[in-house]
């Protein structure tokens, strides 16, 4: 048998107020595997005869599953750290942007394993607290279990991050955002105008209306300091 990675429980900061109390959050799925089991007897016991829903053997789809885990566990979190709930200054779309540029969202066989792993990493443990207990919930009405509960598992956590954190504060935190952007000349330009592409495709998201070309020119200015802003309006 392959060696498997060892699944520890994530997250060492207090609760988010903002969410739930310490004391009213379930438990995560990550949390509730035991720091000596291979990854959850809820997972391996689910292995025979999926090779064939899967496409690959027991055997291989063990190690596509361990190394899906090691390279969500060393993955860096996005920029920002992990999401802390409604006390977060991202939005739930910027923060789940950030989220899927990691390097490994969409790599190899069953990228859908790293990213059920990589995702709940990626929150602080008050909010995975209250988001996989809500995931979990709906994978067991949908009768889902082991790998198949696996393979769903990202999509219904965006899902549920949505729906709790997708509000109107949200949505005023996005506007603040994009109308309070600013290049500060000792950052690296590159890194602030990726940034300024994030919120600009956020909030046309959130408007549900591509902002116009003129709106976006308006603002990428607004974010210069005066003196660039002079000299490429004078160039251009």
């Amino acid at each position: 048998m392959p060696h498997r990675a060892v699944v520890r429980p994530l997250g060492t900061t207090q609760s988010d107020p903002g969410v739930v109390e310490k004391k009213l959050q379930s438990v995560g799925f990550l949390d509730s595997l035991p720091n000596d089991d291979l990854f959850g007897s809820a997972i391996h016991d689910q292995i025979d005869g999926l090779k064939n829903d899967f496409g690959v053997s027991a055997v291989d789809l063990e190690r596509i599953h361990d190394a899906s885990f090691k390279r969500a566990k060393d993955s860096q979190l996005p920029s920002g750290g992990a999401y802390m709930g409604h006390v977060d200054s991202r939005s739930i779309d910027m923060f789940l942007q950030a989220v899927k540029r990691a390097p490994g969202w969409s790599v190899g066989v069953m990228p859908e394993l790293f990213q059920a792993y990589y995702l709940e990493f990626c929150l602080d443990a008050s909010v995975r607290g209250v988001i996989t207990g809500i995931v979990d919930k709906e994978l067991k009405e949908r009768g889902l279990k082991g790998y198949y509960a696996l393979s769903a598992r990202a999509a219904c956590i965006e899902s549920a991050l949505r729906a709790r954190f997708e509000s109107i504060n949200s949505h005023r935190i996005l506007a603040d955002r994009w109308e309070s952007l600013r290049w500060n000349i000792a950052d690296d330009f590159e890194k602030f105008y990726l940034e300024f592409q994030e919120v600009r495709d956020s909030y046309s998201r959130q408007r549900q209306q591509e902002l116009q070309g003129a709106d976006v020119v308006e603002r990428l200015f607004g974010a210069l300091t005066k003196e660039l802003a002079d000299r490429l309006i004078r160039q251009y």
